[in-house]
Formats: C-alpha cells, structure tokens, sequence
C-alpha cells in the first residue's frame, strides 16, 4: 500500500521546536485524510493539532486569535473606519475618514444611499470618493450601498454620475421616477448641483 502521503514530514519536527509562535508539544501523527499533523500548543495557551507541512513552510505561525489581533485588515472586523483604511491603502488612496465622519455621513445622508435614495447599514454601505483624484477625505466622501459600488467598478462617484447621466439622456426605455418622487435626470442634476 505504501507509505502514508504525511509521513514524509515526520522527521521535520520534534518535541519542544517553534514555529512562529507554535511550540510542539507531541509527537507527528498523519489523521484520517493522511494529512502529517502535530499537537501544537500557541504562546497565548491555544492547542491544536496544526498541519506539519503548514508550520515548516512558514504558513501557520499563530492561532487565529493571536492573527485577529496582530493584522489590522483581520482583527477589526467590527471597525469600519479600520477595514476601509486597508483597503485604501492597497489601492494607495488618501484616506482621512474616521468612525464619528462615517456616523456623522450616516445620519446626514438619513441612512441612505447618496446615489439611490435606499436604505443603508453599516454592513451594506460603501464610503466612494466623490472625485477619485482627491481620496477618501470628509469632504470627497458620500457613502453608497455595496450594490452601487459593485455597478460603479473602478469608477469615482462623478464619472459615475456622468456615465449614469448619459444612459438616461441616450436611453429608449420611459423615464421612470425615484421613490422621492422625481424624476432620475432631476436625481443627478440635484446631486451634482451638491
């Protein structure tokens, strides 16, 4: 039959070695899928039994917990201001917003998207920069909701205003109205006004 798929791992670890900050505490045994695992004990006191080839390829170095609270994208799940931060970064925007703006934009904008008029939560809500060459500041920011900004793309909110503008001055289908009552060409003519 061979030998198990796991076992090649055996000799890479022994009683006492870290890795990250996993120390071993067992002996290597290969479980029901043939996967090489070792009983692992984190500096916080976690154990577990963690995948060799994971430790020795430097993959796993932490329990989740110690990963939430060292990575800034990860352990602030529930700090918006946080999560759009990183993400702005990536993209290497300027990014000047905190939570008290993104409260304060909620309520200004009456929980509502600046685009569609839908309602908005902090779940399903997006802060977009009005003009992309500015950032995400308080003064550049309105906040959509995600299906919005999944439409808009790589676009900022005034491209996107004048994208959406042209398929409703160029569109063969009768205009329609908004929930307010006015009409979608009204919309965008109120909202660039802004």
């Amino acid at each position: 039959m061979g030998r198990p798929r796991g076992s090649k791992y055996f000799s890479m670890v022994k009683t006492g070695d870290t890795f990250g900050k996993w120390t071993i505490l067992g002996t290597p045994f290969t479980d029901k899928k043939g996967m090489a695992k070792v009983e692992c004990k984190c500096e916080c006191g976690f154990k577990t039994d963690a995948r060799i080839d994971r430790l020795v390829k430097g993959k796993s170095s932490q329990c989740r917990s110690c990963a939430a609270g060292t990575s800034p994208t990860i352990g602030a799940y529930s700090n918006l201001a946080t999560k759009r931060y990183a993400r702005a970064v990536v993209k290497g925007l300027e990014y000047s917003l905190d939570e008290s703006h993104l409260s304060e934009s909620f309520s200004l904008q009456s929980n509502s998207c600046a685009l569609t008029g839908e309602a908005i939560s902090v779940v399903n809500s997006a802060p977009v920069p009005y003009d992309g060459s500015k950032g995400l500041t308080p003064d550049n920011t309105v906040l959509v909701s995600k299906t919005v900004k999944e439409r808009m793309g790589g676009l900022d909110a005034k491209t996107f205003i004048g994208l959406c503008r042209t398929i409703v001055d160029n569109s063969v289908i009768p205009e329609k109205t908004t929930r307010k009552n006015i009409s979608v060409r009204d919309f965008f003519d109120r909202r660039e006004q802004q």
